[in-house]
C-alpha cells in the first residue's frame, strides 16, 4: 500500500476513534433548545469535548469546544475521507 494512502487511512481511523471516545459536556453559555423537535439536539449548542492525552506526555488532555454542527461536520468529513480512501485504494490496486 502506498505510504500516503496508509497515512490517510490511519489519520481517518484516529479521527473516527477519537470522536467516539470523547466525553461530551455542554458549556454553560450554550443557547436554549429551539423547541422544534425535543429529540434532536440544537445544532448551534456549544459542546466541549476532552480527548485522550497525547501519547508520551504527562500533561493532561486537550479540551476543545465547538458547536454540535461543527462536530457533526468533522465526523462526516472524516468518514468521507476514510470511505474515499478505501474506495480509491481498492480500485487503484485491481
Amino acid at each position: 500500500m502506498n505510504k500516503a494512502v496508509l497515512l490517510a487511512v490511519s489519520f481517518a481511523g484516529l479521527v473516527l476513534s477519537g470522536t467516539a471516545t470523547l466525553a461530551d459536556s455542554t458549556d454553560s453559555a450554550a443557547p436554549a433548545a429551539t423547541g422544534t423537535d425535543p429529540s434532536k439536539p440544537d445544532p448551534d449548542r456549544i459542546v466541549c469535548r476532552t480527548g485522550a492525552p497525547v501519547v508520551g506526555t504527562r500533561l493532561g488532555a486537550k479540551r476543545e469546544c465547538a458547536t454540535q454542527r461543527e462536530w457533526d461536520q468533522r465526523q462526516a468529513d472524516a468518514q468521507k475521507l476514510l470511505s474515499d480512501t478505501q474506495t480509491h485504494t481498492f480500485t487503484q490496486g485491481h
